[in-house]
């Protein structure tokens, strides 16, 4: 039997969607292109992704994740009571995103386009994202139109609109 993954649910692959985004908007952001950054061996910190940039910017557009990861995640014995307590789970998807094991599978991890659930611009200088499912998107604007990221009435929304996703499928 497979182990359920948080990243193969739904909910999973918007909030994947999501962290792909916020990370082209980080490597444009820097003014690197891929192969730039790609020389500095895909550091996270070279295009500003940190946990105060990750609060600032991220946390908004996915206020709620701990809780969904907490309902669907990979570690039912582990509870997150905040966005800053799963952000170490993030920052370590974020992180796979472009390390794998060397060529045999195992050993040193190694900088590459690994985990990254998008693609790669026909001319090798761009990353690019998966799609945020549209009624996500229009809950993020919703959230964002708001202008407080602390409203639980917008996340929950957005929560709202996360599981009917899952519902319907």
């Amino acid at each position: 039997m497979t182990k359920a993954t948080f990243r193969k649910t739904e909910e999973g692959r918007v909030v994947w969607a999501i962290l792909a985004n916020w990370v082209v908007v980080r490597l444009v952001s820097s003014g690197m292109t891929l192969p730039e950054w790609a020389a500095k061996g895909y550091a996270l910190s070279a295009v500003g992704i940190n946990k105060r940039n990750a609060i600032a910017e991220l946390k908004p557009a996915i206020p709620l994740v701990h809780e969904l990861y907490n309902k669907n995640g990979d570690s039912p014995n582990q509870h997150y009571g905040s966005w800053e307590a799963f952000w170490p789970i993030l920052y370590n998807r974020l992180f796979y995103f472009f390390r794998r094991h060397n060529d045999l599978g195992r050993g040193k991890l190694v900088p590459a386009i690994a985990e990254w659930p998008g693609t790669v611009s026909e001319d090798g200088l761009t990353l690019v994202p998966p799609p945020v499912p549209p009624e996500a998107e229009a809950a993020l604007n919703r959230l964002k139109e708001n202008g407080d990221a602390d409203d639980r009435e917008a996340r929950l929304r957005l929560i709202n609109v996360l599981q009917r996703r899952v519902e319907d499928a």
